[in-house]
């Protein structure tokens, strides 16, 4: 089959963070680069008033021609508004997406850049982008009062511009044939495939709800503003120079930084009460959850819908999805269990009445998010999400049986734990006592090798669980699941054993202390050329680019490239055993919820959102049940036949936990 690598260069008014599908509603495509194969690669200059050929138009959607780019989701969005068709999503393959299964960066230039292309992307590009692609900001009589440039204002830059749309065709089929050894499965490109129509689906928002949120939020910034100026003279609360000077000759105290971190430190330490509200003002400017009423509205396509909210294997070490935009895998859960009366306040935008009833309004307001998010009228939402997946996929790997048995049977994992850490009976740990707390922050905190500071991470000092007690803790949650841990040393093992001898190496075959083997889940490593592969159950396949074997302090330590998430650039990085696990169950995990939306989709169902463990649909009300989308989700897939899966949810006129 035929390839037409695709490349294009557009104008829009709407800025792109706005979204892919708000930004392509007014766009217009000004160059269009195009390849056949190993063909030249030929620029169109539709600003200039050429025209793309008749044969690539109708290739554009012939089903023999295979439409490649570096992250389809804009050329084929784009090319849909511009030209008002239908671009059959199946008829196409995203080069950035091969390069996260690869588990390179997901951006053009680096992953060419870590290829060590002879084909790299052009520098210099963004500069043109803003020149040619951008509106410009302040019109002036120095650009004769413009508001965009073409063409004819630079045409050295335009055909710059042109030559650099033409090689990143070059690049993004030099990065495709680097990576063409990895086999994308079926099931894999029907995922995208629908990852693709669920981002045009996109999700409905209660316009009117979110532009009084925004009212709301304006009215306490601007009230926050005036109080944070009488106090300290300084307009905004964001001039650090100005607020680190004032706070010196308030206190006569130097302070090196104020961010999240050091804040909390500056209000203990206070001694005004003038310094302690400048304080309070700057924490409460710098929150960042009500953000998201703005982002909602810079997002609403002219339907009022939200589209692009999942980005395909975002999470490239375990190829989760990532959230985007309005970023719906970390909303607040929200505080309220009746949330019905603070909407209607928020709706009548009454803020003194709000602040008086509720507390601050940006905490209400921040409990109020998922609820913006609504069904087109006439639908509602079903609500469906896993329960304890991530405990169940640990414990079906590992193959901790009492683990198992318990979601099998009563499905209390947070006090079966505690018995068994404890030694007490079950029936005598309530729902009040603190031996189900530690066994709950045990349960969640421990499973991937985590010690006191992973206990610490996730809370258990502010429940009340005393210092001294978290190393017992972290001691007696490894007792009380010996093939976990053993679990651990498995795969550090396999892992280390196929680098060094670069064979195929098979996780249940690793025998840990003479007595624990791993259950054959399928899990193997295995070399090929620099890069460690990690065969899931699924079949699908993580990589760790770049392998290495290094002396750590608890001995080798395996090390690789990619994607450092606290820096955000391609770096050196290091594993080990827990996580290992942790990347396995995950990335289990994610395969089972693919498997379900899949199931979902072909039962008619559309999916609107999903996150992590949950999915979410838009259905006609009397259509569909919430008894039915369970048991869709929990349809197992062949390679996990025995996997004890639930799920439970419900039904809902908003977005809600």
């Amino acid at each position: 089959m035929r390839s037409l690598h695709i490349d294009i260069e557009s104008f829009s008014p709407v800025p792109i963070k706005s979204g892919v599908y708000r930004y392509a509603e007014e766009a217009e495509i000004i160059l269009f680069a195009y390849a056949y194969d190993n063909d030249p690669v030929n620029v169109v200059d539709l600003l200039s008033g050429e025209e793309i050929p008749d044969q690539v138009m109708f290739d554009l959607t012939n089903p023999n021609v295979i439409k490649k780019a570096f992250n389809a989701a804009f050329e084929r969005a784009l090319m849909q508004a511009y030209f008002n068709t239908k671009l059959p999503v199946e008829q196409w393959e995203c080069t950035q997406a091969r390069t996260a299964m690869c588990g390179l960066p997901l951006n053009l230039e680096q992953a060419a850049m870590v290829l060590n292309l002879q084909q790299q992307k052009e520098k210099g590009g963004k500069a043109l982008i803003n020149f040619f692609c951008i509106p410009i900001k302040k019109p002036i009589k120095k650009n004769d009062f413009r508001t965009r440039n073409y063409p004819e204002h630079d045409p050295v830059k335009w055909q710059q511009f042109k030559d650099y749309n033409g090689k990143d065709v070059d690049t993004e089929r030099a990065v495709c044939r680097a990576l063409s050894f990895y086999q994308i499965s079926d099931f894999e490109h029907r995922q995208w495939c629908l990852d693709q129509r669920i981002n045009e689906k996109g999700i409905s928002i209660n316009v009117p709800f979110v532009r009084s949120a925004i009212s709301l939020i304006n009215y306490y910034e601007d009230s926050l503003l005036q109080e944070f100026m009488d106090i300290t003279g300084i307009d905004k609360p964001t001039k650090l120079g100005q607020l680190k000077k004032w706070l010196f000759d308030e206190t006569g105290e130097v302070v090196d930084k104020i961010n999240k971190e050091t804040i909390p430190d500056i209000i203990k330490n206070a001694d005004s009460e003038r310094v302690l509200r400048a304080m309070e003002i700057r924490k409460e400017s710098s929150k960042t959850s009500t953000k998201k009423y703005p982002t909602m509205m810079a997002a609403l396509c002219r339907d009022g819908r939200v589209r692009g909210l999942h980005e395909y294997y975002g999470a490239n070490r375990t190829g989760r999805a990532a959230g985007r935009l309005l970023q719906h895998q970390n909303l607040p859960r929200g505080n309220y269990k009746n949330i019905e009366p603070v909407r209607d306040l928020v709706m009548k935008n009454d803020p003194e009445w709000l602040e008086f009833t509720y507390g601050a309004i940006p905490d209400a307001l921040s409990s109020l998010i998922r609820s913006a998010i609504v069904p087109a009228p006439g639908n509602r939402f079903i609500i469906s999400d896993f329960s304890a997946v991530e405990a169940r996929g640990l414990a079906w790997l590992a193959g901790e049986e009492w683990v198992l048995e318990v979601f099998r049977t009563h499905g209390k994992i947070y006090e079966a734990t505690a018995s068994k850490m404890f030694g007490i009976p079950i029936e005598s740990i309530t729902k009040d006592s603190p031996y189900r707390q530690k066994g709950k922050v045990a349960a969640l905190a421990l499973g991937y090798q985590g010690s006191v500071g992973a206990l610490v991470k996730m809370g258990a000092l502010r429940e009340g669980i005393l210092e001294e007690e978290l190393k017992p803790i972290v001691n007696g949650w490894r007792i009380a699941n010996p093939k976990i841990v053993m679990f651990w040393r498995a795969l550090q093992t396999a892992a280390l054993y196929a680098i060094e001898n670069g064979v195929r190496t098979k996780v249940s075959d690793i025998e840990i202390g003479g007595e624990y083997r791993a259950p054959d889940r399928g899990i193997e490593f295995y070399m090929k050329g620099r890069s460690l592969f990690l065969r899931l159950p699924s079949g699908r396949e993580l990589v760790y680019a770049s392998v290495g074997i290094e002396e750590g302090e608890f001995g080798p330590k395996i090390t690789y490239w990619g994607i450092d998430q606290t820096k955000k650039k391609w770096s050196k990085l290091d594993t080990y055993g827990g996580k290992l696990a942790e990347n396995v169950t995950q990335a289990l995990c994610r395969d089972l919820l693919m498997n379900s939306l899949q199931t979902l989709d072909r039962a008619g169902y559309d999916i609107v959102l999903h996150v992590h463990d949950e999915a979410v649909v838009e259905s006609p009300v009397g259509k569909g049940s919430l008894e039915e989308v369970n048991e869709l989700m929990t349809q197992l897939p062949a390679w996990a036949s025995e996997f004890p899966l639930d799920a439970e949810g419900g039904e809902s006129f908003y977005y809600k936990k």
